[in-house]
């Protein structure tokens, strides 16, 4: 006895009967295999989005952790709340943004020696990822603090330049930003759209946020508007950085899989 005839006594009659039938749907099948299969892979691009939304989910919870505690709406001892704090130092959100720009770092400097065995561009990777390794060691010390007597120096301490530090701090960032221009020239357009939203977000939060909370605090003191202010501008900074951990994957992932020959005619553009 045939196996389809075998299958069509043994199987309910609302299943095709004729000769034929289960080599029909099998054959039906074999044809959707291929889509199922691809629906349910692993995508690389997509997983990137997950992590960081997963990355940015993090940031978002622990900043509204610490607002809640600075704001005292949860009471915790007082020698507690710098563990909290977003602005403080040497806790649990500086270890993340540090966590994160290390990421990101090592992500720009393995992209930059795989586009550079690619023979495609790579010293603006090379780098950003220098310039990032040293923004996550400004975090994990406080560099930037450092700088205040100089930034007094050069005319700040009031107003929107109460942080004296921004003074010096924004020709460092200039100088950082023309190496991101650099890389943002070489990089893929998914890389480059995260790229740019993740500076537009980490300098507009170190930078601009901070003016504006310096012209804050100057005026009214360290006030419940200061404290929403600079929560805000940490989230920022932390949320930027994920965004461009989020390029230098995005970057890795094409080169990774672009042909050598391809590379090499990018780099003679």
């Amino acid at each position: 006895m045939r196996l389809t005839e075998h299958f069509h006594k043994i199987m309910p009659r609302s299943l095709p009967q004729r000769a034929g039938g289960l080599s029909r749907i099998l054959r039906i099948n074999r044809t959707e295999w291929p889509k199922t299969l691809a629906k349910n892979s692993f995508q690389p691009d997509r997983e990137i989005g997950v992590l960081g939304e997963y990355l940015r989910g993090f940031a978002y919870f622990w900043t509204f952790l610490s607002l809640v505690v600075v704001m005292r709406w949860v009471k915790i001892s007082r020698g507690d709340i710098y563990m909290f704090d977003v602005a403080a130092e040497h806790n649990i959100w500086t270890w993340m943004n540090v966590v994160y720009m290390i990421l990101a770092a090592s992500a720009f400097y393995i992209n930059a020696r795989v586009r550079k065995q690619n023979g495609a561009v790579s010293t603006g990777w090379f780098l950003a990822a220098a310039g990032v390794f040293l923004l996550s060691l400004d975090d994990m010390i406080g560099i930037h603090e450092r700088l205040e007597v100089l930034g007094r120096d050069m005319g700040g301490g009031n107003g929107f330049l109460h942080f004296a530090w921004i003074v010096p701090g924004m020709i460092a960032a200039a100088i950082l930003l023309m190496v991101f221009a650099l890389t943002i020239r070489s990089a893929t357009a998914s890389a480059r759209r995260s790229f740019i939203l993740g500076i537009v977000l980490f300098f507009g939060g170190a930078f601009g946020l901070e003016m504006l909370g310096g012209a804050v605090l100057s005026a009214y003191g360290h006030q419940s508007l200061y404290t929403i202010l600079y929560h805000i501008e940490e989230l920022f900074e932390a949320v930027g950085i994920v965004f461009i951990l989020s390029a230098g994957l995005k970057d890795l992932l094409q080169q990774s899989s672009v042909p050598k020959s391809l590379a090499s005619d990018e780099s003679a553009l």
